[in-house]
């Protein structure tokens, strides 16, 4: 009964069987069927039973080298990429550090111009805390606070005349940004080492803030970058404080000066034959400087001279000298100023005679008498032949011999026609 069941039994197809063979090893490679076969599918059977991922290496086809090759140009992508971010990320951050520098010295200007003798301190801080406050919030700038600093005492120093007002800016954005006495020094040393080592006179006005400015003096090496002696460092800071000092005494009289409301020489103020623009010129100098002269003698005779000498490390006293020094070169300015007038109106005088020499020469050597009128000084005997009907331009109200200087009442008209 049982084998004629079997003989029974309906056959398989081989196409079903291989169906089950591949849908049992989509399940698990390693999983053996159940399904009858030939000789080749139990050798297959049987490899699947022996297979062993811990031993047996995985068959590396063309499946793997593409992958390989995806990663390889995945990551190559991602690094070209990352390098040209971070090259513009840091160009970025180097204009962002240019154009804080640069906000900074136009905060420092416009409270100066608002300002009498020294920068309102109060309205200046507010100036830089808000700057800034709005630079330190942008990224490429996080941390970034000893660049930042480094940046603005370099604008500062490359683009500005150095004046107390650049002291206050410098110590203000030092609080502002947090830098510490150790760190100051050690960005002022790098300044002097890597941007200012072949600029003695940039260096020398960053050694002037360095001494004014809270900073570990002892770690400071901005000294040993100059080829001078210690002897001409020392008197090239000493002129450059005292420079500064001046600046705050011009600023002084020029304020006095227009309080006072002077009003400047004008070609209509000279006398009418002496009318030049180039005597012009020294006149309004010589008069300016006589003004001035006056004003600086005022001041030293107060009680209380313009303050800013004890930002500088100066004493009244020595502040003092420096206004009378001042005041001595604005003398010697006046004495310059009048020998220029002086020799510009003997040019002038010199000029005229020779224009009437030849004016008489001309008249003498002609066979007729001029048509127009003579008029003759009656203190030195110069002639004058003013054309006919130019008298106006030539012999006008503010007329004055050129020779002695008489006034145009001094001449008489000694023509036939008068």
């Amino acid at each position: 009964m049982r084998a004629g069941a079997e003989e029974a039994r309906p056959t398989v197809p081989v196409v079903v069987q291989r169906a089950r063979v591949a849908a049992a090893r989509a399940i698990d490679p390693r999983r053996p069927t159940r399904q009858r076969g030939s000789g080749e599918q139990q050798r297959q059977q049987q490899s699947f039973e022996s297979y062993d991922s811990k031993t047996a290496p995985l068959p590396v086809g063309r499946t793997s080298v593409g992958l390989l090759i995806s990663v390889v140009v995945m990551g190559a992508a991602l690094g070209t990429a990352g390098f040209f971010g971070l090259k513009r990320f840091r160009k970025q951050r180097e204009l962002l550090l240019a154009e804080y520098a640069e906000e900074l010295v136009e905060a420092l200007q416009f409270v100066e111009r608002r300002s009498e003798d020294l920068p309102d301190e109060e309205k200046l801080e507010k100036e830089i805390a808000e700057v800034t406050r709005l630079y330190r919030a942008k990224a490429p700038l996080w941390g970034q606070k000893r660049r930042m600093y480094s940046s603005f005492l370099y604008t500062l120093i490359r683009n500005v005349k150095l004046t107390v007002g650049c002291i206050f800016a410098a110590r203000i954005v030092q609080r502002a940004l947090g830098v510490t006495e150790k760190v100051a020094a050690e960005t002022m040393n790098a300044l002097a080492e890597e941007r200012l080592a072949s600029a003695p006179t940039l260096l020398g006005k960053l050694l002037l803030l360095s001494d004014r400015l809270d900073v570990d003096k002892k770690s400071l090496r901005i000294r040993d970058k100059f080829t001078f002696s210690a002897e001409v460092v020392n008197n090239l800071q000493q002129n450059l404080r005292e420079s500064c000092y001046r600046d705050i005494l011009e600023e002084r009289i020029q304020r006095m000066r227009e309080a006072r409301g002077e009003a400047p020489l004008t070609i209509a103020d000279l006398a009418g034959p002496m009318q030049d623009e180039e005597l012009e010129r020294f006149r309004r100098r010589l008069a300016r400087a006589t003004l001035d002269t006056e004003l600086a003698k005022s001041l030293l005779n107060s009680e209380t001279i313009p303050r800013g000498y004890e930002i500088l490390g100066f004493q009244e006293a020595e502040a003092r000298s420096i206004l009378e020094a001042f005041i001595a070169d604005k003398e010697r300015g006046i004495e310059d100023a009048g020998r220029d007038v002086e020799a510009r109106e003997r040019a002038l005088m010199s000029r005229m005679r020779e224009a009437a020499r030849e004016s008489d020469k001309g008249a003498s050597s002609s066979a007729t008498k001029p048509s127009g009128h003579r008029f003759e000084c009656q203190r030195c005997g110069y002639a004058l032949y003013p054309a006919a009907g130019r008298e106006w331009k030539f012999y006008g109200d503010n007329f004055a011999c050129p020779q002695c200087g008489a006034p145009k009442s001094e001449f008489r008209d000694t023509s036939e026609n008068s």
